[in-house]
């Protein structure tokens, strides 16, 4: 247990680290939200959401039509993988 916390504990500094400089880097804007996202919810996810307005602001700057956008299949997919989680964390609690 002591293990994985130190683990998570390096990843979540290294990760608020480089969202900083990136952040920096892109000119992207409110990234104190995902850092206070970090550490009163979770790095797990507040990297994953800082990482899609990543994603969206680089889109942006190539001005695609489809810029940082989802489809049909990949909204599918995300639900399914979602709804799988979900219920294995249901299956998964005691009682």
């Amino acid at each position: 247990s002591r293990s994985i916390t130190v683990d998570i504990l390096l990843f979540g500094f290294v990760a608020l680290c480089w969202m900083l400089l990136e952040a920096r880097r892109l000119a992207m804007r409110h990234v104190w939200l995902y850092v206070l996202a970090s550490v009163f919810i979770a790095i797990s996810a507040a990297f994953p959401a800082f990482l899609i307005h990543r994603e969206r602001t680089l889109a942006a700057r190539e001005g695609g039509a489809s810029a940082g956008t989802l489809g049909p299949s990949d909204l599918l997919w995300l639900l399914g993988v979602g709804a799988a989680g979900v219920g294995y964390t249901l299956l998964a609690l005691p009682g």
